[in-house]
């Protein structure tokens, strides 16, 4: 028989939130271009381990994450407010993130980033050296599995 686990609303949202507490507040996040492994390796590496090239780090909000909201179809949290980077490390087309503790030494999450239909929007995806860098939404989304008609 074929693996069909499905989850509620009520279980999605307990998940989403032990996810906002456990990644924590005040992170930083650090966009990469396309060179580099864009998978967090085991064992939460340090800010040494290699993603590629840095183009940019912002950071997050005091409380990173509010409340999870549960759509038909997933269960969301969504970033507070995200500071910008008015500097951008280098040139180059970002297509992930890793978001990192408070310290940045220890990743906890990863993500896409784009213009549209990603984990983190942002305004250009290609990014120049010295350029501002900002974030206008970011979410992170758990399938549930049950839907409604």
């Amino acid at each position: 028989m074929a693996l069909d686990h499905r989850i509620t609303d009520l279980v999605a949202n307990a998940m989403m939130n032990a996810y906002h507490t456990a990644v924590g507040d005040s992170g930083i996040l650090r966009l990469y271009a396309d060179a580099g492994t864009p998978d967090i390796p085991a064992g939460e590496p340090s800010a040494a381990a290699s993603h590629g090239t840095v183009l940019a780090e912002l950071t997050m909000n005091a409380t990173a994450f509010g409340d999870a909201a549960a759509s038909t179809a997933y269960s969301r949290v969504t970033a507070g407010a995200v500071t910008a980077d008015s500097s951008a490390n280098a040139s180059g087309d970002t297509v992930y993130y890793v978001l990192y503790d408070a310290a940045g030494t220890t990743a906890k999450d990863q993500g896409t980033i784009g213009t549209t239909g990603c984990d983190m929007t942002i305004d250009n995806a290609t990014i120049a050296e010295g350029a501002e860098v900002s974030c206008s939404a970011m979410t992170v989304d758990l399938p549930k599995g049950w839907t409604t008609a």
